[in-house]
């Protein structure tokens, strides 16, 4: 796969790159986000769902390495992805069962 440079000049696979500006609000700054796609990407751990999601364009679960104090954190600032989402569901689900 074609492969490009960062600031630090690190070498960063276009897949990662293309979703850079994907960035979720609760990580601090675009680096951060590239830092975890690219760790993710070039894990040899796992099963390769995050490296084969990056591929695809999609976003990969990244809650599933957030930690409690972080999650507390954002979900303070309304930041939490995890919270976001539950929040979204919990509010389609009561949209579904009020009468039309």
């Amino acid at each position: 796969m074609a492969r490009t440079f960062d600031a630090r000049n690190k070498a960063l696979p276009v897949a990662v790159l293309n979703m850079a500006d994907q960035q979720p609000a609760c990580f601090s700054s675009r680096e951060s986000w590239v830092e975890w796609l690219d760790s993710n990407y070039h894990a040899t751990l796992g099963d390769g769902r995050a490296r084969s999601a990056i591929n695809r364009g999609q976003v990969p679960d990244f809650c599933c390495d957030c930690t409690r104090s972080h999650e507390a954190r954002m979900t303070e600032q309304g930041r939490c992805a995890k919270a976001i989402r539950r929040t979204e569901v919990r509010a389609n689900l009561n949209a579904k069962k009020e009468p039309a």
